[in-house]
């Protein structure tokens, strides 16, 4: 059973905190990634998102990343504040 604490990245608010606890299993999604240094135990913070919600942009070791919000579902992440 997966622990509670953990949630969709598509479901952190804006200015809110999260590590990063598993990447999706899609090859392809999880390669590019990994490749930008998004990998387990990542502070990532959402900073924004478009006006329609989709897709939102996360901020983590200094790049700004845009992630539709169908593929940041398949990211979980535990919240940190």
């Amino acid at each position: 059973m997966e622990n509670l604490s953990y949630i969709k990245l598509s479901r952190l608010q804006i200015n809110q905190k999260a590590r990063i606890h598993r990447l999706p299993d899609n090859n392809s999604l999880r390669h590019r990634l990994l490749a930008l240094g998004l990998v387990k135990g990542t502070i990532i913070e959402a900073a924004f998102s478009s006006t329609s919600g989709d897709p939102c942009a996360y901020y983590f070791r200094g790049t700004l990343l845009s992630v539709r919000n169908s593929d940041a579902d398949h990211i979980l992440v535990e919240v940190t504040d």
